[in-house]
Formats: C-alpha cells, structure tokens, sequence
C-alpha cells in the first residue's frame, strides 16, 4: 500500500498504537502519519489537526476491490437450518437497520455515540457515511472477489468452496 502511494516502504517503522491513544501521539509528534479507520481518523484530524493524505478509501483502491468486503454478519450452516426463523429475523432486523442508515445517516451517526467511549461522542458529526449491502444484495460473485483476492495475497491458502454459502432470505 505505501509503494502504491509513492512511498519508499523501507524508510518507515510501522508500530501498532491502540485506537484512542493515536490522535495524541499524531498531536505531540511522536508518529507521523498514522494509516487507521474512524473514529480514530476523525480524531485524528479533528484534535490533532490531521490532514488526509490521500482522498477516499485507501484500503479498495491498492486492493483493487471495490466495494471493499470490511464485514459480514455469519452463522454456521448447522445453526442456519436449525434455526430457520431466527436467521430469518436476524436477516430482517439487519436489513431495516441498514435502510435506516442509508435514509438517516445524520441521525444513525449521533445513535453511535452510546456506543463510543463519552470523549468521542463530539467526532459523531465528522464520521463519513456508511455503505452497507441488505441481505439479498450481495451475489456468488461478490463472495468469490473477496476469495480471489485473499488467496491472491496468501491471507488463505487453502481452497474454499463458497458456492451456496450465502443465506438468501426466502
């Protein structure tokens, strides 16, 4: 990812910084640039008067996968045909959730605030808007580029077969 943004990997120390303690160390000095996800970017750029270095999502245009798969909701298949009902409602629940933040994304921001510690609940306004796909929206295909991509980087190495592994709600 540095070498893709023309910069020479071999001049940086990579150090892992817990979330809540890297826009201080942005702040004081101690780092320079920080490669991280909200709501530390937020506070990165809203207490440490940090500036983006690149514009957009990172992470999908060095991978080349875009939409970038951040996240899934799983449940084994086992628990999926014994429990045909609760996964169903899940499903349910998890697609209103994601209509109401494609139609409110203001209002489901400030929601967060009870789930982020109480000295970040001023970032809420600064958050970019999610993107999430409903239950049905996401296709084979989809599965199969997130797999082509992991075994084309060796995160996995062994030879998954995806077909049928994605719960479509009747």
């Amino acid at each position: 990812m540095l070498a893709a943004n023309g910069i020479d990997p071999t001049g940086v120390i990579v150090q892992q910084i817990p979330p809540p303690q890297q826009a201080p160390a942005l702040a004081s000095g101690s780092v320079q640039a920080l490669f991280t996800n909200d709501p530390a970017a937020t506070a990165a750029m809203v207490r440490a008067d940090g500036e983006p270095l690149l514009q957009g999502a990172i992470v999908p245009q060095t991978t080349k996968m875009n939409p970038f798969y951040f996240g899934s909701f799983n449940v084994t298949k086992t628990f999926a045909d014994q429990n045909p009902d609760a996964v169903r409602h899940i499903s349910l629940a998890l697609d209103e959730a994601i209509e109401f933040v494609k139609q409110n994304p203001k209002e489901a921001c400030k929601m967060m605030e009870n789930y982020l510690p109480k000295e970040q609940h001023g970032l809420i306004v600064h958050f970019p808007n999610s993107l999430f796909k409903n239950t049905n929206d996401t296709r084979q295909e989809d599965l199969n580029v997130v797999l082509d991509y992991y075994k084309r980087e060796r995160t996995l190495t062994a030879n998954l077969d995806l077909s049928g592994a994605q719960y479509r709600r009747p």
